[in-house]
C-alpha cells in the first residue's frame, strides 16, 4: 500500500471519528426537557393497588406542568425548563409526597426520577391507649390501636419524642421509624442507652406520643422547615406520656 493510500485512509478515519463525536455532543441551545418516572401504589399496609391516577406536578411552575400516572404507574412531565424543583405526588386517599431538590439538567436526554416512589394510603389507625412504665432498666410503652392489630391485619405506628409536654408530629426532637404491631396491646421498649442516644440525660424528663402511620409513610424532608414531614399519619391519638431518665 503506497503512502497516498495510507494518508487517505487516515484522513477518512479521523473525519469519521470527528463527526461521530459531534453527534454525541449535548445541544447547549436546549432550555428544557422532559422529566419521567414511575410510581408504585399501596394501601396503608403492603398490598399493591392500581398504579394509575396519581397526579404528578412541578411545584411552582406557571402554567402548572403536571401529568397523571397510567396503568403501569408511568408518567412524563413535558418540556420542563432546566432547574431544581420540588415534584409533588397527589391522589385521593394518599398523603401528598414531595421529591424535594430534584436537579433537572441538560444532559442530552430526559431526567429520570430514581428510585420509583413507593407510596401508601393514609393511615386509618388511631391510638386509643398509651402508657409507660420502667421495668428491668427499660422504659416500656404499651400501645393500643383501633382497629385492633391482628396477625392477618397488622397496624403501623411511629413514636415521637421531645423534652416538652406538647410533643407532636410537628414538635419533636426525635422519632422512630414505622413499627408494625400484630397483637394488642403493642409494646415498645427503650433501654437507657437508647434514651441517651435520643439526646436525653440522666434526670431529664422526656415526653413521648404515638401516631398511627402507613407502612409506606410518604415521608420526606421539608427544606423550608428542616423537619421531616409525615403525610400519612393519623392525627387521632391520646395524651403523651412522660418519664424521668434514671
Amino acid at each position: 500500500m503506497n503512502s497516498l493510500k495510507i494518508l487517505l485512509i487516515l484522513m477518512f478515519s479521523c473525519t469519521a471519528f470527528f463527526f461521530g463525536c459531534k453527534t454525541d455532543e449535548i445541544d447547549n441551545t436546549l432550555t428544557k426537557a422532559d422529566i419521567s418516572g414511575s410510581v408504585k401504589l399501596y394501601d396503608e399496609g403492603t398490598n399493591p393497588l392500581p398504579k394509575d391516577g396519581m397526579i404528578i406536578s412541578v411545584e411552582g411552575s406557571n402554567p402548572l406542568i403536571s401529568s397523571v400516572s397510567d396503568t403501569n404507574g408511568d408518567f412524563v412531565l413535558n418540556d420542563v425548563p432546566f432547574g431544581t424543583y420540588i415534584i409533588s405526588f397527589q391522589k385521593t386517599g394518599y398523603g401528598t409526597f414531595k421529591n424535594t431538590g430534584l436537579k433537572h439538567r441538560n444532559t442530552g436526554s430526559i431526567t429520570k426520577i430514581i428510585p420509583d416512589p413507593a407510596l401508601g394510603q393514609r393511615s386509618t389507625t388511631t391510638i386509643t391507649v398509651l402508657t409507660s412504665s420502667y421495668t428491668n432498666s427499660n422504659v416500656k410503652f404499651t400501645i393500643t390501636t383501633y382497629p385492633a392489630a391482628k396477625p392477618e391485619a397488622p397496624r403501623y405506628y411511629r413514636v415521637f419524642f421531645s423534652p416538652f409536654s406538647n410533643v407532636s408530629f410537628n414538635n419533636y426532637i426525635k422519632y422512630t421509624g414505622v413499627t408494625v404491631c400484630t397483637t394488642e396491646p403493642a409494646e415498645f421498649s427503650l433501654g437507657i442507652k437508647d434514651i441517651i442516644g435520643l439526646g436525653f440525660n440522666s434526670g431529664d424528663t422526656f415526653y413521648a406520643t404515638v401516631y398511627g402511620d402507613s407502612y409506606w409513610s410518604n415521608d420526606y424532608d421539608n427544606p423550608a422547615t428542616g423537619k421531616r414531614e409525615f403525610p400519612n399519619l393519623n392525627s387521632t391519638t391520646t395524651a403523651s406520656v412522660s418519664f424521668i431518665v434514671p
